[in-house]
């Protein structure tokens, strides 16, 4: 049992998530199983207060309008920059004379495929916000009682993370969606939305 701000992608996520899912219950009948039926039942109340808690937290990204910029902002927060790799960093203050003109080529030649899958990374990035700031403008469209709003920019990631197309699409697809890379980046979205509206 779950509620999750997490958009459950098909069934085949519905399973993986009940699978890995935090609470799962079998009451076997035996002398306490009043007393484990009451527990669990205290335990439910409190998740569907949690539950409760969630959508009137979720219903308040619909109640502010946003501008363009601030819509995205939260798209650039929500895809940070990917970081400089350390090695590379280092690389660009070293000379021939700092490693000796024999090393040198293959050093350069290191250094040039680092900073290519640097570019690419960032690339990327930018595809994906690209992408997402083409499905805020879509929602918004489609959607039009609450366009502009924190959750059309939080709903535009979500949909760009579950849907879009990578390397990782086949085999972790369902599991990053849930809990992993595209998780984090929804969860980020979802915590800069939120800030919109507490301003």
């Amino acid at each position: 049992m779950a509620f999750t701000p997490v958009r459950i992608v098909c069934q085949n996520t519905l399973s993986l998530g009940l699978r890995e899912a935090k609470v799962s219950v079998s009451l076997q009948h035996r002398k306490s199983i009043k007393e484990d039926a009451q527990w669990y039942t205290d335990l439910f109340g409190q998740m569907t207060t949690a539950k409760d808690e969630s959508i009137a937290t979720m219903n308040t990204l619909t109640g502010v309008e946003v501008s363009e910029d601030e819509a995205k902002r939260v798209i650039n927060k929500s895809y940070p920059k990917p970081t400089v790799p350390t090695r590379l960093r280092i690389s660009n203050g070293v000379t021939p004379d700092d490693i000796g003109a024999d090393k040198w080529v293959r050093f350069l030649a290191e250094r040039e495929d680092m900073q290519k899958q640097h570019a690419q990374q960032v690339e990327r990035i930018q595809i994906h916000k690209d992408m997402a700031f083409e499905r805020y403008e879509i929602f918004n469209d489609e959607h039009p009682k609450v366009a502009h709003t924190p959750w059309a920019i939080w709903q535009a990631v979500c949909e760009t993370e579950d849907y879009r197309r990578g390397r990782e699409a086949n085999r972790g697809r369902l599991s990053s969606a849930l809990y992993g890379g595209r998780a984090t980046t929804k969860e980020r979205a979802f915590n800069q939305a939120l800030d919109l509206v507490r301003g």
